[in-house]
């Protein structure tokens, strides 16, 4: 009996284990290795309320890469995963503190949460962000510089209430905006 009694333990443990590892890969995209959609919804909703009991700034960056469609007409879809990868590791090396957060949020789409950064700060991240990409060097025929480059669109609060959705919706029309004047640039909402 005292044989079974370690044998079930033995399996629960590991079994717990294999859980905790499935838990932290639902949170991961699968190709980039950055964080996903469904850990951003629950890092924004944190550090939103966070932000709102400590009354301090919290920034959010929406970042699209240029003209994706037409780099995987022009190289297909194996390079396109490349060029997702290679993007997704620069945004993420651009971040300078252990809290910043990246995160593919859809597509071609990345978001990065700055806890306790202005408006003031997040444009030095913006800044740090574009170069880390134009840095790759990724060739690009239907970009007007030549290589890979990202819009962006920025919003920055102090959290009032719990209501974080317009402050998205910000983020996410200063992105089209930036997208609309050609791209490779910010926007602030």
């Amino acid at each position: 009996m005292e044989r079974y009694k370690i044998v079930e333990f033995v399996q629960r443990k590991e079994l717990e284990r294999k859980n905790e590892v499935m838990e932290r890969l639902s949170y991961k995209d699968g190709l980039t290795g950055v964080s996903n959609r469904r850990a951003f919804d629950a890092r924004i909703a944190e550090e939103w309320s966070l932000a709102l009991k400590n009354g301090r700034s919290l920034s959010l960056i929406m970042i699209d890469i240029d003209l994706f469609k037409p780099y995987n007409d022009a190289y297909g879809h194996l390079k396109g995963d490349d060029c997702l990868i290679a993007v997704a590791s620069a945004l993420q090396s651009g971040l300078k503190r252990s809290r910043d957060f990246v995160a593919r949020y859809g597509g071609e789409e990345f978001a990065v949460i700055l806890p306790g950064v202005d408006e003031d700060g997040v444009r030095g991240y913006c800044a740090a962000l574009h170069e880390a990409v134009n840095r790759l060097g990724l060739e690009h025929p239907a970009s007007r510089v030549g290589h890979v480059t990202i819009s962006a669109g920025v919003a920055t609060a102090r959290p009032q209430n719990d209501q974080y959705r317009p402050w998205l919706e910000a983020a996410d029309r200063a992105l089209y905006e930036s997208k609309s004047k050609g791209g490779n640039c910010t926007m602030v909402g």
